[in-house]
Order: structure tokens, then sequence, then C-alpha cells
């Protein structure tokens, strides 16, 4: 079954359930779980910021291609588990 949209964008699958996922957020991650799912990831700063250059903060906080395609990869594993 295809998985459809839900109310404010969640992936459901046809059981209801929001399907695992990952979101990057270069701000507060709060709120961003019902998107991703109970198996998801959450890409996105726990602090008040940072101050350096943008590739310093971006690479400190996760904020790169190789991070987030490692924690796509992580969910992946822990869905097919």
């Amino acid at each position: 079954m295809i998985p459809e949209a839900g109310i404010a964008g969640e992936v459901k699958d046809a059981t209801g359930a929001v399907l695992p996922g990952v979101t990057v957020e270069a701000a507060s991650p709060l709120g961003w779980d019902r998107f991703v799912g109970d198996q998801g990831a959450i890409i996105g700063m726990n602090t008040f910021g940072a101050s350096a250059p943008a590739k310093d903060v971006f690479e400190y906080f996760g904020f790169t291609p190789e991070n987030v395609a490692a924690k796509a990869r992580e969910v992946r594993e822990r869905v097919q588990a």
C-alpha cells in the first residue's frame, strides 16, 4: 500500500502509524518527533546556538550530508530489524 500524507505532513502507513523518517532542523528540534515516528531521527540544536563560521557550526551540530545520510541508514536498519 502506498503511504499517505496525514495532517501536518506526517506520512502514515495503512494502520495509521507514522512512518519513521529523518528531519533536519537548524534550530530547536522541538515538535519534530511527531513527524518522524518512534523509530525516526531528528538532527537539530538542543542549545541556544553557537557563534562560528557556518561550516564549523553545521559540522558541530551534525548538519552535514554525511551525518544526515548516516542517520537515514540507522533509521532504515532499525526499521528493517
